[in-house]
């Protein structure tokens, strides 16, 4: 920040000023840097032994008169909290020392820095002098910028926000110098060995001439009269690393699918440090200075040649850490050349629902106009999120990462389906009792090449669904052959699915990823679609397609394994006449069972309804129910019409207050409906 920004009308907190000679300067300003760090905890372990070198480095020489440190607000730095200035005296001036400084309550967030005043003998130089002195200082802080009292150098140290159990490191600002000394490298032909000094010291040289003929630079890069400049970095501009191999097939396959034709991707994750870790190395492979942002830090350098460098640092990017829209325009507005943007909290916002109209109209803006951006600038933005669901308005410029193991996370599935066999193994489904026929036709159907999808039909009531449970039921018990033996079967809700699907392209975004769900975990799903008849044209709008002709080429190919169940009515009404989609499914019919079946089905469930409605029910009692239910239910079928019986005369049974349930009870229950 520029000398300027602090106003004598906002400090709260101004000690006394120190003036010493060169000895007793540094002991004062050691011994209250000591007791800052042990109050605020500014500095990590051996940071603080760091700046207390180049501290008397500095006092010992002619470069700097005057120190100042300074706590203040780090998103209006105009709040100054707390100050103590520091003035080198020679000669015959007079010597005036201060107390030690005591413990303050500071409000929040603050940040700390220590800016150095350059003396005039130093001040007259010329840059690259300047910046070869400071170059044998251990650590790269000092910014050179026109100031209010001349030319100053800052010792930019962030503290840690009080809330935050980690301090953060120094601070290296990379501004308009690095762009200027990265277009030098980038263009540059390679000089030798011994002419890689002299190539040096001409980068420097040429930054600080265009430095000069620019004059102050504006955050922005107007350089505008009357506002802050903004600090230049004083270093050489080192040509970029050679790319570093990589170390595994993951990070092999991140390197390919980077370079594709896309600048913005999304990459899914199911750990998101371990996602972040790899893409921090392979931003090395590629060359790229990998950028994080995240919603409570703002930007970040990350990886082990930037590790804990806060970047971007100056008014309008630190309000960008309370603004997403304000992050993502700062891409957009200023992009950084070869940079990979890694952007970790920013999924939050890509659905309408979090945030206002206007607002995400805006973002979407903003999203449209940045990959021609990123190219221009050979740089890379990636949004790390749990899912790869991206607005339908925005999705065809995002390039997708799918991450192996996220891949295999069941977002649509377990977002729109029930999974049947977790159900099963926590005892919430019945046993299934005399439907191994159709069980085993779906199995042989399920195990073919082509046409692998059954479509069980049969009338309402007959047990359609209970084919499919039945099924589930082997599943867990590991009795069906070796190839379905980790299935997992999720039965799928078409209502849920279309639910809240109010604009063009969201249904169809859902189908496509529920597809995509399905073929990443190839060998490990079974999709049961029941009413499968009401998929036909669900979803379909004017200029787009239904579900079912999304659906069609999976189905052809086997990647999307299904079993779907419909009345024999239905299926004649709607997928008969559909040919391309009835070719994708072979039929199994389901038929009613007669009346011995069905009371062997009642025994087979019996023991779910005892314990249930903690009853006794007799065996006469099922006989009744099946018997009864033929007699006066001829419209309804079996054995859901048994089932039902059974289930009604225990209810009245136990509201009754009875301890058993038998055939007298039945006939009175027939005689009520």
């Amino acid at each position: 920040m520029a000398l300027g920004l602090f106003t004598r009308s906002r400090r709260p907190v101004t000690l006394e000023p120190i003036r010493a000679e060169q000895g007793g300067l540094y002991e004062a300003m050691s011994r209250d840097i000591e007791r800052l760090n042990g109050y605020y905890a500014i500095f990590p372990d051996g940071v603080a032994d760091g700046l207390l070198a180049d501290l008397r480095e500095l006092i010992a020489s002619d470069i700097a008169s005057e120190f100042r440190m300074a706590f203040y607000n780090p998103v209006d730095p105009t709040k100054v909290y707390l100050e103590r200035s520091y003035r080198l005296v020679q000669g015959r001036q007079r010597a005036t020392g201060g107390a030690g400084i005591d413990k303050q309550v500071l409000p929040t967030p603050y940040e700390f820095d220590i800016f150095v005043y350059f003396s005039d003998q130093f001040a007259a130089l010329d840059k690259a002098a300047q910046t070869r002195r400071l170059s044998q200082f251990a650590f790269k802080w000092f910014r050179l910028s026109p100031g209010a009292d001349g030319h100053s150098a800052e010792m930019d140290v962030l503290s840690p926000l009080p809330f935050q159990g980690e301090a953060r490191r120094p601070a290296v600002d990379r501004r308009v110098a690095d762009r200027l000394l990265e277009e030098l490298a980038a263009s540059r032909v390679p000089a030798g060995a011994d002419e890689a000094d002299e190539a040096d010291e001409a980068d420097v040289d040429e930054v600080a001439h265009r430095a000069d003929v620019d004059g102050s630079v504006s955050g922005d890069g107007a350089g505008a009269a009357g506002q802050t400049p903004v600090p230049m970095v004083a270093r050489g501009g080192a040509p970029s690393p050679s790319p570093v191999p990589v170390a595994s097939a993951e990070e092999a396959e991140l390197v390919k699918q980077l370079s594709s034709e896309h600048s913005l991707f999304i990459a899914a994750y199911t750990d998101s440090r371990k996602l972040m870790s790899r893409l921090t190395r392979v931003s090395a492979h590629l060359s790229l200075t990998p950028l994080q942002w995240t919603l409570a830090e703002g930007f970040r350098e990350i990886g082990d040649a930037h590790a804990g460098t806060y970047a971007i640092n100056d008014d309008y990017l630190l309000h960008a850490k309370l603004s997403p829209l304000e992050a993502l325009g700062a891409i957009r507005n200023d992009c950084r050349p070869r940079t990979l943007y890694l952007l970790e909290d920013f999924h939050y916002y890509l659905k309408r629902e979090n945030l206002s109209g206007q607002d995400f109209v805006e973002l979407i803006s903003i999203m449209k106009s940045m990959p021609e951006v990123l190219k221009r600038q050979q740089s890379l933005a990636v949004v790390l999120a749990p899912t790869l669901d991206l607005p339908a308005e925005v999705a065809p410029i995002f390039g997708f990462i799918r991450d192996e193991v996220a891949g295999r996370r069941l977002h649509y599935l377990e977002r729109f389906g029930r999974d049947l066999t977790q159900q099963v193994e926590e005892g919430r489904v019945k046993p299934i009792v005399g439907r191994d026929r159709e069980i085993f036709a779906c199995l042989k159907v399920l195990s073919q090449m082509e046409a692998n999808n059954p479509i069980l039909v049969g009338k309402a009531g007959v047990g359609k669904t209970a084919v499919v449970e039945g099924l589930a039921h082997l599943i867990v018990k590991k009795t069906v052959p070796a190839m379905f033996r980790d299935r997992r079967i999720i039965a799928l809700n078409l209502n849920a699915m279309v639910s809240g699907t109010k604009y063009r392209g969201e249904f169809e975004t859902r189908i496509e990823g529920l597809v995509d769900e399905v073929r990443s975990n190839v060998g490990r799903i079974i999709v049961f679609i029941d009413e499968i008849h009401t998929l036909l044209g669900m979803g379909s709008t004017e200029g787009s397609t239904g579900a079912e002709n999304i659906l069609k080429p999976s189905l052809a190919r086997g990647e999307f394994p299904c079993i779907g169940a419909t009345t024999s009515e239905e299926y004649r009404q709607y997928i008969e006449p559909d040919k391309a989609l009835a070719r994708r499914f072979q039929t199994v019919n389901v038929a009613e069972p007669d009346v011995t079946q069905t009371i062997e089905i009642l025994k087979g469930i019996m023991p779910v309804y005892r314990k249930h409605y903690g009853l006794t029910i007799s065996e006469p009692a099922l006989i009744a129910c099946a018997e009864l239910a033929a007699e006066y239910l001829p419209t309804q079928c079996f054995p859901g019409k048994a089932i039902r019986l059974l289930d009604g005369v225990c209810a009245s049974a136990s509201l009754a207050g009875r301890d058993t349930v038998d055939e007298k009870c039945v006939a009175g229950e027939i005689n009520r409906s």
